[in-house]
């Protein structure tokens, strides 16, 4: 079987995303949530970078609320073609931002080294760790800076784990692949 191109392997996940229940999403979204809660590094992490989801991802804004309070949490600011990585401090300190995304208006946190744990989302993984993002290519930027260290979980439905799919020599794999 040949692996799909990136443009189409993106087009299947939104499809299958939009058919998908509501009560389908909320189990995964609680069970995602649940494992991470009991993963040893989360457990260990004192500083977590996160995303706040979008529409098509699993669900994090619930998590983010609670794990602001016991870590220092870190959500990533669009900035030209970089992430800025900055303080989460509640629903109160967002803002819609570049491409509609919610993003932290906290101070900015350029401690890479210091950042014990990254969820990160993608359209698609491999079991493997390998990446397919949205195209803009944010997150790979990111992984691949020099100061990068944080162990990395990549954060998905069970749909987006594909056995292979096309990477560049640019795409930056993460450590785990965490689906229900």
């Amino acid at each position: 079987m040949s692996v799909l191109s990136k443009q189409a392997l993106r087009h299947r996940i939104k499809t299958t995303y939009g058919t998908l229940t509501d009560q389908q999403r909320a189990d995964w979204d609680l069970e995602l949530a649940e494992r991470l809660a009991r993963h040893t590094r989360f457990e260990k992490a004192q500083t977590v970078l996160a995303f706040y989801s979008i529409a098509n991802e699993p669900d994090t804004h619930r998590l983010c609320e609670l794990w602001y309070r016991q870590k220092t949490l870190l959500l990533p600011k669009v900035e030209g073609k970089q992430l800025e990585l900055r303080l989460y401090e509640g629903p109160d300190s967002l803002t819609k931002g570049a491409y509609g995304i919610m993003e932290p208006t906290g101070k900015p946190f350029d401690k890479i080294g210091k950042i014990d744990l990254a969820i990160v989302p993608g359209m698609a993984f491999t079991r493997n760790g390998l990446r397919l993002g949205r195209g803009g290519g944010f997150y790979d930027r990111l992984l691949a800076r020099p100061d990068w260290q944080a162990y990395t979980i990549g954060f998905c439905y069970p749909f987006q784990v594909v056995d292979d799919l096309t990477v560049e020599p640019f795409d930056r794999p993460v450590d785990e692949v965490m689906a229900p």
